[in-house]
């Protein structure tokens, strides 16, 4: 799960969150974020992803084929790396959800929508999505980390929800 620094892609918008999750061994589910926090270390930022995402059978997301993936092939293009995304199986959760509980559901097939019908899951006081560059820039301008804080919980709960849905579909 992708936190960028816009949604209109090309080369001047980056991925400062890096969200990732997986399932160990014992059932478990662990999460792993990283965080862009100077524009001049990206491309190493990006390597330790790429290992990350080259340990993953298959990549799951939500809407992440039409946004999360190209992003990252962009970054990963932008900084002459080899993209972990291109030849890896991607299940995008949001093409199943709009075909199980699309049509049922009066309030949409959003992530935030599945999580309360599906999940109970309700998010108190969660940092609106059209908020969170403007957060990540405030960072980068001042070096204050505070306002990331809400950024990080939010990207967390997403990663969770995934995981959630993943086992609600199968």
């Amino acid at each position: 799960d992708l936190e960028t620094t816009g949604l209109n892609g090309g080369a001047g918008t980056h991925a400062f969150l890096i969200g990732c999750g997986w399932f160990d061994d014992r059932g478990g589910f662990i999460t792993e974020q990283h965080l862009l926090t100077d524009f001049t270390v990206e491309r190493s930022m990006l390597g330790v992803v790429a290992e990350d995402l080259r340990r993953a059978g298959t990549l799951m997301s939500f809407n992440g084929k039409s946004f999360d993936a190209p992003m990252l092939e962009t970054r990963y293009l932008f900084h002459r790396l080899e993209s972990p995304c291109v030849n890896r199986p991607h299940v995008d959760l949001v093409h199943p959800a709009r075909r199980f509980w699309g049509q049922s559901s009066q309030a949409g097939c959003s992530l935030g929508a599945l999580e309360e019908q599906l999940l109970a899951v309700q998010r108190k006081g969660d940092v609106a999505g059209i908020d969170i560059p403007a957060r990540y820039f405030r960072f980068v301008r001042t070096g204050d980390a505070r306002p990331l804080i809400d950024v990080l919980h939010h990207n967390r709960l997403d990663l969770l929800s995934l995981a959630g849905l993943t086992a609600r579909i199968c």
